[in-house]
């Protein structure tokens, strides 16, 4: 195994990604295109990605040093759409000179920034939305690529140049967390975290040293992802590959756009995970081009990914583990492993990890703890966040993550004999039932094994004597639930049945469903598929003490 690969720190992430060819990366044919738009079928070659960045840049150095982006994932760039009541402090804190808006969160990121006391003429829009004649004014992307071009005779704008070790200390993104279980954080990325963590992530995959075949390898060149997650994390651009952009998940639409553009790697989350096992459009879907798919974001049930892998029997089905505060990716699984088990795979060259326990002393193999990572690729902070309350001592501010050097992850975890890393659970998720901790990963993982559950959340619901126990939001199937309205099955279907028997039956006494279960229509979650723990947290806890849902 060869030495952990030489990771630049003096390019930002435009010049690594546009111009700078690092002995690792593969060369792409000149005529596979960078991005498609998978709705209109607008592509852009790497030529047409160059001259339209520089443009843009020529057109925006006049007008902004640090540009704010909120929209759906779109060709010029992609990221999440913002729901309007997240639109505030967290968003707007890093005082961006202009904010780059699509038009589906236009009238929000508005109404947000004149509360913030930001003015209109610091917005630019991605398209032109409908608007009255009075906001006719406001110019878009195109609008100013097309001036950056214009101009280009009479003024070129200076690129920014870095030193040797700047590149770890010069933000290129704020980018926000996740939010699933809280308000989301701005998180610092610097230029070399970025470089580091796509340089890790090909140097796994290439076997540290170029010892695994380009045509084993998960990411070479001609492949195919569809990119409906945020896909600044992934750069699948940079391993030669095209990425076809869906601005939202709408599942009828992903199979379709697979099948179209005959893609070959998915990236999903769990939740995402269970569509494919239990939609039933999936039967009549072509998903015969898919090679890789890979999950991450919360833990995978081993039930689930074996399902998957008998829906794409030629496909790897694989689970990995990373995070925001890590710029990507932590951990990937050998690649001789065709579908994933328990574990997330090994650390990526460059990171050293350890496992905390609750009493600081550090875990040996098979004990589980706090997850801690130090590397080339971590962020440095969350933007205007300091050290704030927080009675159960999870990693949550600047000052709690980030510690000389080290990222506190909030994670349970523990490594194996092999050294592969397990994830239990988020540590703020666990319920505490008496002198027990509760993974909700865990039951839901079982819920979701039963045929009549196609998407489920477990949360903590209060409690009288041993302060909170696992209750359940469900959501039944089609057929379940129209059986359900039969008496005959009711009591089968029912919300003391088919989960509460079954958790009964297969875990532990403290682990059953004792706060009841409930039915809904669907399961709350981000724009990214991941559940939305926190809504459901809160609607449970808002309840009386003792009440079941």
């Amino acid at each position: 195994m060869a030495a952990v690969p030489h990771f630049p720190d003096h390019l930002t992430l435009p010049q690594f990604l546009l111009d700078y060819q690092h002995p690792i990366r593969l060369p792409r044919e000149a005529q596979t295109p960078w991005l498609v738009d998978a709705r209109s079928g607008e592509s852009l070659l790497q030529g047409e990605v160059i001259q339209r960045t520089w443009n843009l840049a020529n057109g925006l150095s006049s007008r902004a040093s640090i540009v704010g982006i909120i929209s759906e994932n779109n060709l010029d760039f992609p990221l999440t759409i913002w729901a309007a009541h997240r639109l505030g402090a967290s968003v707007f804190g890093y005082e961006a000179s202009i904010l780059v808006v699509h038009s589906s969160a236009f009238e929000a990121t508005r109404t947000a920034a004149r509360k913030m006391g930001i003015p209109d003429d610091k917005i630019v829009l991605f398209d032109r939305p409908i608007l009255p004649a009075s906001d006719t004014l406001f110019v878009t992307i195109q609008d100013l690529v097309n001036a950056g071009d214009s101009i280009k005779q009479s003024y070129q704008f200076t690129e920014f140049k870095m030193k040797a070790g700047e590149g770890k200390t010069t933000t290129a993104l704020y980018f926000p967390s996740s939010g699933t279980t809280g308000v989301p954080k701005m998180v610092a990325i610097p230029h070399s975290s970025f470089i580091s963590n796509i340089i890790q992530t090909a140097a796994h995959d290439a076997g540290f040293g170029a010892v695994v075949p380009v045509v084993k390898r998960r990411f070479k060149p001609g492949s195919v992802s569809c990119a409906v997650l945020p896909f600044f994390r992934t750069c699948w651009t940079w391993f030669a590959m095209t990425v076809v952009i869906l601005p939202k998940f709408d599942f009828v639409e992903y199979l379709a756009t697979i099948k179209k553009y005959k893609v070959t790697h998915l990236s999903l989350v769990p939740p995402m995970l269970t569509l494919f096992c239990k939609h039933p459009a999936v039967k009549g879907a072509d998903l015969s081009s898919l090679r890789v798919v890979f999950v991450g974001g919360a833990p995978l049930s081993v039930p689930l990914a074996e399902a998957m892998g008998e829906i794409v029997p030629h496909a790897v089905v694989e689970q990995g583990y990373g995070m925001t505060e890590l710029t990507g990716i932590l951990t990937m699984p050998p690649l001789d492993r065709r579908v994933a088990t328990d574990a997330v795979g090994y650390l990526l060259p460059g990171f050293t990890a350890r496992v905390v326990k609750p009493d600081g002393s550090l875990a040996g193999i098979g004990e589980s703890g706090e997850l801690y990572v130090t590397g080339p690729s971590l962020a440095t902070h969350y933007v205007n966040n300091k050290k704030m309350f927080n009675p159960n001592r999870v990693s949550c501010s600047s000052e709690e993550t980030f510690i000389e050097g080290w990222v506190r992850t909030g994670d349970e975890v523990y490594f194996d004999q092999d050294r592969e890393l397990h994830i239990v659970d988020r540590i703020k998720d666990f319920i505490k039932v008496g002198g027990y901790q509760v993974a909700p990963a865990e039951l839901e993982a079982r819920l979701v094994t039963n045929p009549d559950i196609t998407d489920c959340c477990v949360v903590p619901i209060p409690d009288q004597f041993p302060g909170e126990v696992p209750g359940a939001y469900v959501v039944l199937s089609a057929d379940a639930r129209e059986r359900l309205r039969r008496p005959s099955e009711s009591s089968k279907i029912g919300s003391h049945g088919i989960c509460l028997q079954d958790i009964t039956k297969n875990k532990a006494r403290y682990k059953g469903l004792a706060g009841g279960v409930k039915f809904i229509d669907a399961i709350p979650k981000t724009a990214s598929g991941k559940l939305l723990r926190r809504a459901l947290r809160d609607l449970a806890s808002s309840r009386t003490s003792s009440a079941k849902l």
